[in-house]
């Protein structure tokens, strides 16, 4: 897949993937959506959606570095994470629609900040 400079949406849900999501998935400028949810994966600048739920991530909120401010859905529900939801998350994200982390071990208040999401219609 990482040659695919075009490949606009990748589904690799509902399989037995295991490990890290390769690097290389950073250079598929072209992606808008990637679905790697229902796996076994433990630990993107076009994404629109990041879906990871359903995994073994675990340790605190880790997000991409260089996301695409126009990211509407984040759903990284049912997996390990733990400690506090980063307080910069409305700034990295402000026109988010879908924000879901349940079913993690998180701690702590809710970032405020994510009280000033104009867009944010769900939130779990």
């Amino acid at each position: 897949w990482c040659g695919l400079r075009k490949l606009e949406e990748l589904d690799l849900s509902g399989n037995a993937l295991d490990g890290s999501i390769p690097s290389c998935f950073c250079n598929l400028t072209s992606l808008d959506l990637l679905d790697i949810s229902s796996n076994r994966i433990e630990n993107n600048t076009r994404l629109q959606q990041f879906l990871m739920q359903g995994n073994s991530f675990k340790g605190p909120l880790q997000l991409p570095k260089h996301v695409n401010v126009n990211m509407f859905q984040v759903d990284m529900s049912g997996n390990k994470m733990q400690g506090q939801i980063r307080m910069n998350i409305g700034s990295m994200f402000p026109h988010l629609q879908i924000l879901n982390l349940s079913r993690n071990v998180f701690e702590g208040n809710v970032p405020p900040c994510l009280g000033g999401l104009k867009s944010l219609s769900s939130l779990d």
